[in-house]
Order: C-alpha cells, then sequence, then structure tokens
C-alpha cells in the first residue's frame, strides 16, 4: 500500500535546488509525484538528526545483514535477505520502541491507500491494427483514426506513459492519437472524433482556395505537396495560404510565387507569404520612378545649376525697332 506522507533525503534525484524551504523537484521526480497520491516530506539539508531514522536502517542492514556474509550472486542475496527480514528485521522487537515491525505494519494495512504503479514510457511495442481501425490492448480495444488500417499488416508504434497509449505511426515519428488505459476487459474505447472522415474537408479547402487563384491547377499541385510534407498541419498551411491570397491584391504575384515554390520543392505556407511579401515589394519598387540629379564629380549641384537667366519681352524690341525707325 502507499502512505498518506513519504519521507526523502535532499537527494539530487529527488531535489535540483532548495531555498529556506522552497524546493525544486527535478523534472523527472515531479511527474513521478504528481501521479503518485501522496505528500512529500523532505528532511533538512545538513541535519541527521532529522533523517536518522532512515539512515539508521541502512545502517542496520548493513551491519546486521550483509557483515561478513559471502556475496555469490544477485539471487542468493536476494533469498538471503527475504530470510533475515522473516527471522531477524521485521520479526524481532524493535530495541527503543519494543514493537515488532510486522506487526505493526498489519496494524498499518488497513489505512494505507491502494498502491498504484508508476508506468514509465518504454520502447514503442508495434502492434497490428483491426480492420475497424483499432488496436487491441489488454483485452480491451482503443480506436484509431479513420484510415489508419490500410489492409493486412498494417502496424502502429505505441507507447505507454504514466497511464496512457501514445499511439504513432510506423515509423514512431507521426503522433496518431491518445488513450487513457481503461481497467477492466472488452471494453472499446472510441474517440468520436476518429469517425470522421477528415481526407473530405481537406479536399473541399483545396478546392476552394485553388478557386481563388489565376491558376487553379497549379495551386492544387503545390498544395498536395504540403498535404505529403506536413499531413499533421494541413489544415493550419491552408487556412494561411487563403489568408496570403486575399490580403495579395496582384494575382500574378501569388501565381509567382507558387511557381518559384514547386521548382524550389517548398512546402511551406509561411515561406509562400515572404516570398509574396517579396515579389511584392520588387513591382514597387519598379513602379517609383526616382530622378537624381547629381554633380558627377562632387555629388552635389552648384550653385549656378539652379539659376535661372532673366527672359527678354517682345515689347522691348518693339520699343527699340520703333526708335531706329524715328532716326
Amino acid at each position: 500500500g502507499t502512505p498518506d506522507e513519504v519521507v526523502y533525503d535532499q537527494d539530487k534525484v529527488f531535489v535540483s535546488d532548495e531555498n529556506k524551504g522552497d524546493i525544486i523537484l527535478t523534472d523527472k521526480f515531479r511527474a513521478y509525484t504528481r501521479e503518485m497520491d501522496f505528500s512529500l516530506h523532505f528532511c533538512r539539508k545538513a541535519d541527521p538528526q532529522s533523517k536518522g531514522k532512515v539512515e539508521n536502517v541502512v545502517k542496520y542492514v548493513k551491519q546486521n545483514f550483509l557483515y561478513n556474509r559471502i556475496y555469490y550472486n544477485i539471487e542468493t542475496l536476494n533469498d538471503d535477505a527475504l530470510g533475515w527480514l522473516g527471522r531477524t528485521a521485521n520479526a524481532l522487537p524493535h530495541s527503543f520502541t519494543k514493537k515488532v515491525p510486522f506487526t505493526e505494519w498489519n496494524l498499518e494495512l488497513p489505512f494505507l491507500k491502494p498502491y498504484k504503479a508508476h508506468i514509465q514510457k518504454v520502447s514503442a511495442v508495434s502492434y497490428s491494427v483491426r480492420k475497424d481501425n483499432t488496436i487491441s490492448y489488454k483485452s480491451n480495444l482503443y480506436s484509431l483514426p479513420l484510415g489508419t488500417y490500410k489492409g493486412r499488416g498494417c502496424t502502429v508504434a505505441v507507447y505507454i506513459e504514466q497511464g496512457y497509449l501514445t499511439i504513432f505511426a510506423p515509423d514512431g515519428i507521426e503522433e496518431l492519437c491518445k488513450h487513457q488505459i481503461t481497467s477492466g476487459q472488452g471494453i472499446k474505447i472510441i474517440n468520436t472524433d476518429h469517425k470522421r472522415d477528415k481526407a473530405l474537408v481537406i479536399n473541399e479547402m483545396i478546392e476552394n482556395i485553388s478557386a481563388l487563384l489565376e491558376d487553379p491547377e497549379l495551386g492544387k499541385q503545390w498544395m498536395a505537396t504540403i498535404r505529403i510534407a506536413k499531413p499533421r498541419y494541413i489544415r493550419d498551411q491552408l487556412l494561411l495560404t487563403k489568408q496570403v491570397i486575399e490580403k495579395t491584391t496582384n494575382p500574378a504575384i501569388v501565381t509567382k510565387a507558387i511557381c518559384y515554390c514547386i521548382e524550389n520543392k517548398i512546402t511551406s505556407a509561411n515561406d509562400l507569404k515572404a516570398i509574396v511579401t517579396k515579389y511584392g515589394q520588387e513591382e514597387q519598387e519598379k513602379d517609383t520612378v526616382k530622378i537624381i540629379q547629381l554633380n558627377p564629380l562632387g555629388g552635389t549641384l552648384p550653385i549656378g545649376a539652379t539659376t535661372k537667366p532673366d527672359q527678354s519681352q517682345i515689347d522691348d524690341y518693339k520699343a527699340i525697332l520703333e526708335n531706329k525707325q524715328k532716326l
């Protein structure tokens, strides 16, 4: 069984730091304690009085059981330890309390909480996929996304960790789903989302987005490559692609960017967005004509270059001609 409280020494396996009673647990030990149903009590640092009971047990084992004992192998040592516990450690009265440990344990047993095993993730185990898109684990059936079963011999990789089944594609990279392990037998655990044919929804999205382009077939070709490269994020990729198309005023720029992505095997809507932005900036620079007048030698215009000459009036010439005629 499990007690209400467990006393620990401040070992580096459990504690990463301590500051005046504020104890920071290591990541793995914190994950373990969250799963187990007991409270924690840590002994003070460098204080043998607070942890003497635990250390005295270690000393008792060393000096009473292991002292002068010949080691043959671990199996023999374990058998000897069980015999020593039965006739000495758990059977004789304690020198200070005068109580027999085995008797005390029987008295405390009804108050202990049920023991819950801590399940650590081990190497992936290959499970066969049934025709109904489920796997069988300990006589229970767990659902898989629609389309996981692809024929005879189809398998998935299963990790068991902290009471959950995490199911991956056979390569162990793409996560398909996650189920909490159920007690009992003959139970079918179904995730209702697994019954939906998401492929139809994605096909419809691709058709609608392609219709916004100058060349729909070109858009379908590129989005198909994204679907293969990023199947888990295809919906997010398509939504971002639609956003880029709708915000770009010049459709030719989007077409040019998609052609560039296909030629360079780019399968990311974020990259498409960056390419469209770059092409858009280049188009703006072409439309803006800048006339810069500079002295080729000094880089600036001389003062006289901006001076305009006086313009003669036609009346001045008429007056001059009239004076000549009078003379």
